[in-house]
């Protein structure tokens, strides 16, 4: 069984102990339409109200993932151990309402889950603490954090950002009014997501 072990508000920290074996582009698939599965896990000191989120996201910005690249979990790899499957985008910002990044800008992100196929070729998503993964070409509200630098210098995610909340740090901007809410959560989670949606649309989409 693979072991895993949330240690950080970011995702892109689990990066430091995987190797990428790249698979279908995500972006070629109806990613909402596929099965899904929610595998939970350990997380130590996610922010756990919509203020510490703004807090300990050291960038908010608007903006829209494309290109998406879906990497699968690996086993016993000779060099990393047991790895963590992931999409890897790239986000173009549209709007920056905290750190440096600006309006044009392009950054890799990565997302916390991943696309695998059964024995008969049937695709489905499976995803880590029921993150609902963000629409690729649709405009997004995202509080965000970097990877550890330092540690990936020379590795293929090297560079990459992340959600600052597993699930709850990524909102659609409304289009026709229609908002865009998570189907996999529990309730609990359902209503806290749908608060911090208000919130960030109040605040940042006014």
């Amino acid at each position: 069984m693979m072991k895993k072990l949330f240690i950080s508000l970011c995702m892109a920290v689990l990066l430091t102990a995987m190797v990428m074996i790249p698979s279908v582009h995500a972006e070629e698939m109806d990613i909402q339409s596929l099965p899904f599965h929610s595998i939970e896990g350990f997380i130590v000191n996610e922010p756990e109200t919509f203020a510490s989120l703004v807090e300990r996201s050291p960038y908010i910005v608007k903006g829209v993932l494309s290109d998406a690249k879906n990497y699968l979990p690996i086993e016993d790899d000779p060099e990393y151990g047991s790895t963590t499957g992931f999409t890897h985008s790239t986000l173009t910002i549209t709007e920056s309402f905290k750190g440096d990044l600006k309006a044009g800008d392009t950054i890799p992100f990565i997302e916390g889950y991943f696309i695998q196929e059964d024995l008969h070729g049937n695709p489905s998503v499976v995803s880590y603490f029921g993150h609902q993964p963000i629409i690729q070409g649709r405009e997004y509200i995202l509080f965000i954090c970097p990877g550890n630098h330092a540690a990936d210098v020379g590795r293929p995610w090297s560079g990459a950002f992340s959600e600052t909340h597993p699930w709850c740090a990524s909102f659609a901007v409304p289009e026709d009014g229609e908002l865009v809410l998570p189907e996999h959560l529990s309730a609990q989670g359902e209503e806290q997501y749908a608060a911090w949606y208000q919130s960030a649309l109040e605040r940042y989409d006014a």
